[in-house]
């Protein structure tokens, strides 16, 4: 149930306004650093599945680091 919260907050965090006298925590800092979610990090059930993965656009920042993608697994 606080997993389902914590997601959430993080899903209406960025319709939320702040002020300058307030500082508000990046949506990306509740799925990084809670301890709920270490347990969605496991890449071993994607990696073993056959579902085929769909891409979604991110920005550039974001992406500039990784070096790869692969879309499907071939045994």
């Amino acid at each position: 149930m606080k997993a389902f919260f914590s997601l959430m907050i993080a899903a209406l965090h960025p319709f939320v306004r702040c002020t300058p006298s307030c500082e508000c925590p990046a949506p990306e800092d509740f799925l990084l650093y809670d301890l709920n979610f270490f347990r969605f990090r496991d890449p071993w059930p994607f990696l073993t599945s056959p579902e085929r993965l769909y891409l979604k656009y991110g920005p550039f920042k974001l992406l500039e680091n990784i070096k790869c993608i692969i879309s499907e697994l071939i045994e």
